[in-house]
């Protein structure tokens, strides 16, 4: 069920759902070709080559490309940039339970080769790169290449201001963020609403799952004689709010539906203590 739990993280984003809204309330022929028509429909909802201005209609990028003497600008079809950022097949509103059957996501590669003249036309987004390969060279030597190149431009993302600071608390959370998800979400959805505090989250959690479940560890102590000794885990409610979301506002979803793939069988029980909005 990592879908599932993508989607849960997913549907809390806030600019995920002013897209959807804006997305939405587009005409069909603007949402899905990205045509200018009454040139009264807002850019925000893709991206242009030039970039558009903030808040700028399709009518008005238009009138200003002209102006400006620009040859060759583009309006990306909307859809197809909303598929490229979300991961998604089609905007699905916040509200949407995962059973439903609305919520599909997108886990394909994109491959394409040079038109007759050679050229590629594609506008990346921050979180791409393209790397070129050659029919001609040895297959497995050139994949190898370009994981490395991979790895490069991933830890190049990291190393900036938002990667340093997520880095290190994902790599102490991976392991078991499929069991600890819920508590994550739970945690997440109480201290957002600004109703409680983190110390009644953390008594009612406390007791009602990690107590229940047996989910707290004992992990060993050293003390400075050098002895050590087994010591509870505590319930960290801000670590657990973080977690989420770095998985919320940061796009960490991702990696759970490339898990989906690479683990299709791999059901998780626990997903049913999931309640939007539930202390």
């Amino acid at each position: 069920m990592y879908f599932r739990l993508a989607w849960e993280f997913l549907r809390r984003n806030k600019e995920y759902a002013i897209q959807v809204t804006q997305l939405l309330a587009l005409p069909a022929s603007a949402r899905e070709k990205g045509k200018i028509g009454d040139g009264k429909w807002c850019l925000d909802t893709t991206i242009c080559n030039p970039p558009a201005l903030p808040k700028e209609t399709s009518g008005d990028y238009k009138k200003r490309m002209k102006n400006d003497g620009v040859v060759g600008w583009k309006i990306h079809k909307p859809i197809k940039f909303f598929k490229r950022r979300w991961c998604l097949e089609g905007p699905v509103e916040p509200n949407v339970e995962y059973e439903q059957g609305e919520v599909v996501f997108s886990t394909s590669i994109q491959f394409k080769r040079g038109k007759k003249d050679g050229r590629i036309k594609e506008y990346l987004l921050p979180n791409e790169f393209v790397i070129k390969f050659n029919a001609e060279f040895p297959v497995d030597l050139q994949l190898e290449m370009a994981r490395n190149k991979l790895l490069e431009f991933i830890k190049e993302k990291r190393s900036g201001p938002e990667g340093a600071s997520t880095a290190s608390h994902f790599s102490r959370i991976q392991q078991d963020i499929y069991k600890r998800a819920p508590f994550s979400l739970r945690c997440y959805d109480a201290l957002v609403s600004g109703m409680v505090t983190a110390k009644e989250v953390k008594e009612v959690l406390g007791q009602e799952f990690f107590k229940k479940n047996k989910l707290l560890k004992n992990k060993r102590q050293k003390s400075k004689k050098g002895t050590s000794k087994k010591v509870k885990e505590s319930f960290d409610v801000q670590s657990y709010r973080r977690t989420a979301d770095q998985f919320i506002n940061n796009k960490k979803y991702l990696r759970l539906i490339f898990q989906a793939v690479e683990h299709p069988n791999n059901v998780q029980d626990f997903i049913n203590a999931m309640v939007k909005g539930k202390t």
